[in-house]
């Protein structure tokens, strides 16, 4: 595919991007953490995750303030945490998805 063999990713410049966001882009793991490991309400999980990604200041980082906040600290290990916003998740979609890619091309070809 000439969209796939042309990309160039810059590992450093996402590393920054997600950095700038505060975390808040593992924000639906942390959903998936409160709802399957502690059987809060998607509605009550919601809450407090929008109530820390939107109480973020300036430099702070979600994942630092699931740990220190009164009201999601006691929801969270610091290795749950590690692991959430690790990124892992993600990778894992993605080789998945690239490995589906490459077995429907190498069909194509015959």
């Amino acid at each position: 595919n000439l969209l796939l063999k042309g990309l160039y990713i810059d590992r450093d410049r996402m590393k920054s991007n997600t950095k700038q966001l505060g975390g808040v882009l593992y924000s639906s793991h942390v959903l998936l953490h409160l709802v399957e490991k502690h059987h809060l309400s998607r509605e009550d999980a919601y809450a407090l995750v929008q109530k820390a990604a939107h109480d973020l200041k300036a430099g702070e980082t979600l994942d630092s303030v699931l740990l220190k906040n009164k009201d999601t600290k006691k929801y969270f290990t610091a290795k749950e945490i590690k692991a959430i916003f690790s990124g892992e998740k993600h990778l894992s979609a993605i080789q998945k998805r690239m490995k589906v890619y490459g077995k429907k091309r190498a069909a194509l070809r015959g």
